[in-house]
């Protein structure tokens, strides 16, 4: 439906979900900033998978205080990424505070992934 509440509108069904890609080429342990929250939001969840064999383990931080600040896990243990896709709906650290930072953190690449798309998926009240 058309209106301001429709799902066309400004503020119906769906207009408070953001949602963040990231792609990382040639993966390897470390971590990438990956840029600010605008807005106070909360995840809801993290779909990731790999290019080619075998797979690739991380975790989102977010950083308060700026891209330097002390890091702080999203998930409650790391998503490990592979060809089959891999995703995680109940992140142990979901409420994010405008203007946090966040940061992928890759702590172990196996085999010989080149790619690695990660997706979360966000809302704001």
């Amino acid at each position: 439906s058309t209106g301001a509440t429709g799902a066309q509108g400004v503020t119906g069904a769906g207009t408070n979900v953001r949602v963040m890609h990231v792609p990382v080429t040639n993966p390897a342990v470390g971590g990438r900033l990956l840029g600010m929250v605008e807005e106070a939001c909360t995840v809801t969840q993290i779909d990731a998978a790999v290019d080619v064999a075998t797979s690739i383990a991380f975790n989102i931080e977010e950083r308060a205080g700026g891209p330097t600040g002390a890091p702080t896990n999203i998930l409650s243990s790391d998503l490990v990424a592979d060809v089959d896709g891999a995703q995680d709906d109940s992140p142990g650290n979901a409420l994010l505070a405008a203007g946090s930072w966040l940061y992928i953190d890759i702590s172990a690449k196996t085999g010989s992934p080149t790619y690695l798309s990660a997706t979360m998926k966000m809302t704001v009240p």
